[in-house]
């Protein structure tokens, strides 16, 4: 999926992660590891994610 620079996208993304320590508001800042063909990236982008304590 191709997003154009300084535009939203419509993608919703779900991830499990291991909380070590105190939640203080949202996680800023998202980074994404990939690999196409014998080349890989990493990517970090702008973003805002809400953390929900709990059973899922």
């Amino acid at each position: 999926m191709k997003i154009l620079p300084h535009r939203a996208g419509d993608i919703y993304y779900v991830a499990q992660v291991k909380v070590t320590g105190p939640i203080e508001g949202a996680l800023k800042g998202c980074r994404f590891w990939y690999r196409q063909g014998s080349q890989q990236y990493r990517q970090q982008l702008e973003c805002s994610t809400v953390v929900s304590l709990g059973p899922p």
